[in-house]
């Protein structure tokens, strides 16, 4: 049985190398594409928009720092999988939404 493609949610809470080892395991076993997906998690930043502070310099930083933050854990992914032995396909994405809305968004053109 082969999975066209495998998604990976590049969780921000630590232990990515394992899971990433795990994901390409997984990806090398069912002869998959492995995709990463980093989200930046900006879910939060639209309520304030509506509660008005939206134009504040902590808001700005927030947002970058989220970004940045799901950039570092892409590139970790790229490296890590660009290093081993028997290489598999894979890319990294970074998603701006939060967690469930970049896995639903990129999950729906992962299929058997």
């Amino acid at each position: 049985m082969s999975c066209a493609t495998i998604a990976l949610h590049l969780d921000s809470q630590g232990g990515l190398d394992g899971l990433i080892d795990k994901g390409a395991r997984l990806a090398r076993k069912f002869e998959s594409h492995l995709v990463g997906i980093a989200a930046a998690d900006h879910g939060l930043f639209g309520l304030s928009v509506a509660t008005g502070f939206s134009g504040t310099e902590r808001l700005a930083h927030a947002v970058e720092e989220s970004r940045l933050s799901a950039s570092r854990r892409a590139t970790q992914f790229e490296k890590r999988l660009s290093g081993l032995a028997h290489p598999i396909s894979f890319e990294a994405v970074v998603d701006d939404h939060d967690v469930a809305t970049a896995l639903l968004r990129r999950s729906t053109c992962c299929r058997p």
